[in-house]
């Protein structure tokens, strides 16, 4: 059995100080070599170069702080269409929660793989449901993805911010 090191992100930037950061493969990985490190990198080449996560606000980029991703795979979804088996049909968007007990919980997408993320307006229903510093979980099955809060709220959509 042989290793071979594709990357070692964090020369980049700090990372989290967490014992544990979640690798999270596209599922088109394959084809497009997409991954995402600890909820704060991504490349787009299987690991062989990283790119710290931006967002964009008020015209401005910053990196995503305190993203869910960084030690839970469900704290990322893709686009239920994302390796359509009709490449025109293909959405390559990506959806993260952040979370901190001095933020309140954020949804942001991407709409495509190379975009920074933008911050989705949440209906308030969907506010109340968050606890502020608690990650709540995305799924993506057959067209819906699906948010589930700490408070056991769970919700769905089919637009997937678009």
């Amino acid at each position: 059995l042989t290793w071979k090191l594709l990357a070692n992100p964090s020369h980049i930037h700090e990372l989290t100080n967490h014992d544990r950061n979640e690798i999270i493969m596209s599922p088109d990985f394959d084809e497009d070599g997409v991954v995402f490190f600890g909820g704060k990198y991504r490349s787009k080449d299987g690991g062989e170069n990283w790119q710290a996560i931006k967002a964009s606000g008020q015209g401005q980029l910053f990196k995503i702080k305190n993203s869910c991703a960084w030690a839970h795979k469900d704290g990322i979804a893709f686009h239920p269409h994302y390796n359509h088996k009709i490449p025109k049909d293909r959405r390559k968007m990506v959806m993260m929660v952040s979370a901190s007990k001095d933020y309140k919980t954020a949804i942001w997408v991407s709409d495509d793989i190379d975009s920074e993320f933008r911050k989705l307006n949440l209906s308030w229903s969907v506010k109340q449901a968050l606890t502020r510093g608690e990650c709540p979980m995305l799924a993506t099955m057959g067209d819906v993805t699906y948010l589930a809060t700490q408070s056991m709220a769970v919700f769905g959509t089919v637009d997937f911010g678009e």
